[in-house]
């Protein structure tokens, strides 16, 4: 049953997103980075499952990836980022890379152990 509940929040906050991203992308479709990584939850299990679900939807383009580096400068090819990560920390970099992002409007979403996650 969470499972589920926490399928439907994460499809419903990109619902949302996706109105925004829409109209600002002029409908095309939204770029999605998936980061995922960490050692307790299955996120390698369950990222299909819900990249599946989005890209039934016809309004979304999934990339995945565990390679922080890529909050560093390939997050700007992106729209919004759904984080799925347990623990970890960043270096500077990808730090002010990933707030940037955000900082200019970029969209994130994240999932249930998202908030363990870049404690430093």
């Amino acid at each position: 049953m969470r499972k589920a509940i926490s399928v439907f929040v994460v499809i419903l906050a990109l619902c949302v997103v996706v109105g925004v991203l829409a109209a600002a992308n002029g409908g095309g479709k939204v770029k999605v980075l998936f980061l995922r990584g960490g050692g307790v939850h299955d996120w390698n299990g369950n990222t299909p499952i819900l990249t599946a679900i989005l890209e039934k939807t016809g309004d979304f383009d999934v990339t995945y990836t565990e390679n922080l580096d890529d909050l560093k400068d390939r997050i700007r090819q992106f729209d919004i980022v759904i984080q799925y990560t347990t623990g970890m920390s960043l270096t500077p970099g990808q730090e002010k890379g990933y707030c940037d992002f955000v900082a200019d409007g970029g969209g994130y979403v994240g999932i249930h152990s998202a908030t363990d996650s870049f404690k430093n």
